[in-house]
């Protein structure tokens, strides 16, 4: 209304149209609900609201290097404030928008507190599978595909170890078999082929 009232004031056009829904007219898309499925873990449903993959795009920064003591090396990066998907390991897609940006990297991500070790800092940690190589500095795009476990916490370190070990051979399959992707949606069509990250500074 108001909008329509400056119009008027001002001489410029104003068009109202529908919100936008699921194909049977519930659940309205919005940033409220993109924003409440990523915190309820549904990736999906945040992905298919989008219209690409939930990704998230910041600089690797250094962490307390205990990943790599234990086999898992991660690439961590500092998350903005307010961003707060749920707590867990997330099966994800990740290009070095530093390096080669048609290069796609899988990996297993995780994001929470660490209760394991009772640590005090959020990260996102990505631990890429079938990589060496040093990411300091390099900014990475990491793509949201699924989630595969909420966060936990563990007895011991082997035990994490062993869990984190599973969930690696989980996500390398679900990866390695994805093919129900709809290209016909532009923007996913451009996040698949590289395209939405060439204007990313």
């Amino acid at each position: 209304a108001v909008l329509q009232e400056l119009g008027e004031r001002f001489v410029f056009g104003v068009t109202i149209v529908d919100q936008v829904t699921r194909e049977d007219g519930t659940s309205p898309f919005s940033s409220s609900s993109v924003r409440a499925a990523l915190h309820a873990g549904n990736i999906d449903q945040a992905n298919a609201q989008l219209g690409y993959r939930w990704t998230v795009i910041g600089k690797v920064v250094g962490g307390d290097q205990r990943g790599r003591t234990i086999g898992f090396p991660t690439a961590n990066i500092m998350l903005d404030p307010g961003m707060e998907p749920c707590h867990g390991i997330y099966a994800v897609r990740a290009r070095n928008l530093t390096g080669n940006r048609q290069t796609v990297l899988m990996g297993a991500a995780y994001f929470g507190w660490r209760p394991t070790f009772d640590s005090d800092r959020v990260f996102l940690e990505v631990f890429l599978l079938d990589f060496e190589g040093d990411l300091y500095g390099h900014e990475l795009a990491v793509e949201f595909v699924d989630m595969i476990r909420p966060d936990r916490k563990f007895d011991d370190l082997d035990a994490l170890v062993a869990q984190m070990k599973r969930d690696s051979d989980d996500i390398r399959k679900l990866l390695s078999e994805e093919t129900a992707v709809n290209a016909d949606l532009p923007l996913l069509a451009a996040q698949l082929s590289g395209r939405l990250y060439n204007e990313v500074r």
